[in-house]
């Protein structure tokens, strides 16, 4: 009698089971933790919107640094050029371009020289001077984490 049995074995279907378990494994795996996708994109996304607010922040700070120097040498005279009312200019001109306290999705805050740019989620921030070494433009420093509330920074 000849034994034509057509399917697979339960060893067969036993070791499918393993290998897709540790694939899932795996996968979950590069998802989360600290180096995981997810983290990763979260940090790539506060760093791109806070990112482009500096870029435009700096665009405004240039465009004001320029227009005060043309203002200041086509009308031929140096009255009122020193480094106090270039500061005010670029903040001014940095001002005008804040919607809602925002740029984008990040929110911007001006406080004397002093510019703090935030992520949406309140998370990483990048703070910058006016006037720093950059003749009347933003010196930026990195982008840190927000300090908790209550720490006073």
């Amino acid at each position: 009698m000849k034994n034509n049995q057509k399917g697979i074995t339960l060893v067969a279907l036993v070791i499918t089971i393993i290998v897709l378990l540790i694939l899932a494994g795996v996968t979950i795996a590069a998802l989360g933790g600290s180096n995981g996708i997810l983290t990763n994109a979260t940090a790539a996304k506060q760093a791109d919107e806070i990112g482009n607010a500096k870029d435009q922040i700096n665009l405004a700070a240039n465009d004001a640094i320029s227009d005060f120097y043309k203002k200041t040498y086509l009308n031929d005279t140096t009255t009122g050029l020193d480094a106090t009312n270039l500061q005010a200019a670029v903040s001014e001109k940095v001002g005008d371009i804040i919607k809602d306290g925002k740029i984008g999705n990040a929110s911007v805050s001006i406080v004397g020289t002093s510019i703090t740019v935030k992520s949406s989620d309140n998370k990483k921030q990048a703070i910058g001077t006016i006037g720093g070494t950059n003749e009347g433009g933003v010196t930026w420093g990195a982008i840190t984490d927000v300090p908790p509330a209550g720490t006073g920074g």
